[in-house]
């Protein structure tokens, strides 16, 4: 028996959007999907606000979480000290105090230079540059105190959303002095020369350090692999001990494969609904084929996180379980707010 983790991340917005009384996502050629989704059992979940603390709590307790910017982190495989506490990176404009754009498009180059300029500061924190954000580690254990995403500030004072725990001090030090030091930047002052954004505000959010994560292969008894269906790694599947895997075909027996796919807020309906269909026809052809011989177990999960770095109001996903049996008492309830229970009866 194959266990399939499907997440489609953002494909919740296609079940949302109508269009002459259907959803959009019922305009989609999928055959595959409605072979297995057909038989299968349909109910909501509660993930939460933020992306990947919405995945591990379908894993682990969600004291656990070790925060968004230890899970990025930790896929670089750079060695850290032992108390250190690590944040994500987010160059903004601000004007007066007040964030005027949260996004800021930067080229590498240019998000290393203006990194640079806070150099001096070696001793107590170090800049790691990514394919997608920086991520800042200080050499000391912080408290970790939630704030808020850095879509959230726009319009807003940034002063009045800092860290209120005296602990991260340092830290609030660091994005009120970053205005002064940003704006005299040589590569800001081009910038605005050029009429492009200006990247005058560094926030730190996403606060992270190591919890021990245990492989979450060891609580189940099964092999765990991944799969992406776009390029890239999964953080949070490689710090929860899964493998990645080529594709498909290289799952075994009495293993979880985790399956994702995730669309972009710029591409647009059109372009969301074509992914899909080639989802179909790649990875859900074979999934289909072993659920007809009843081979494996399917949890698909349509959640709205377009984007890892902003919180979401509803936080309620759709999952679909499809199995050789019936998983869950529908005649008692349809939602359920805690994902391990979810999981914990997909997986038997």
């Amino acid at each position: 028996m194959r266990y399939y983790l499907i997440t489609l991340n953002g494909y919740g917005e296609l079940l949302k959007k109508r269009f002459n009384s259907k959803s959009l996502f019922d305009y989609a050629r999928k055959d595959n999907f409605d072979t297995i989704a057909g038989k299968g059992e349909k109910g909501y979940i509660y993930l939460g606000r933020a992306l990947e603390k919405a995945y591990y709590s379908l894993f682990d307790e969600e004291k656990n979480f070790p925060g968004e910017a230890f899970v990025r982190f930790s896929a670089l495989k750079i060695p850290y000290g032992e108390r250190w506490t690590f944040f994500l990176v987010k160059f903004l404009m601000q004007v007066d105090g007040r964030v005027v754009e949260t996004d800021v498009n930067l080229s590498g180059k240019e998000t290393a230079g203006l990194l640079d300029v806070f150099s001096n500061l070696g001793e107590e924190v170090e800049f790691y540059t990514t394919e997608k954000e920086p991520i800042a580690g200080f050499k000391k254990e912080f408290p970790l105190e939630p704030v808020v995403f850095p879509d959230g500030l726009k319009g807003k004072r940034f002063s009045e959303y800092l860290y209120r725990s005296n602990e991260l001090a340092d830290v609030n030090s660091l994005i009120d002095s970053s205005v002064k030091i940003l704006s005299e930047n040589p590569i800001n002052k081009v910038r605005e020369d050029l009429g492009e954004v200006s990247a005058n505000l560094l926030w730190l959010w996403g606060s992270g350090r190591d919890m021990k994560t245990l492989p979450f292969s060891g609580s189940v008894d099964k092999r765990t692999f991944y799969l992406v269906y776009e390029e890239g790694l999964m953080p949070l599947a490689e710090l929860l001990g899964f493998e990645k895997i080529p594709d498909i075909n290289a799952g075994i027996d009495n293993s979880l494969i985790w399956i994702n796919s995730s669309l972009k807020v710029k591409d647009g309906a059109s372009a969301w609904l074509k992914k899909f269909e080639s989802f179909d026809r790649d990875i859900l052809g074979k999934v289909s084929e072993e659920y007809g011989k009843g081979e494996c177990r399917v949890l698909f999960i349509f959640d709205g996180f377009m984007s890892p770095d902003i919180e979401i109001r509803n936080g309620w996903g759709v999952f679909i379980a499809a199995s050789e049996k019936p998983l869950f008492e529908f005649r008692l309830r349809r939602y359920f707010r805690h994902g391990r229970f979810v999981m914990g009866k997909f997986l038997g």
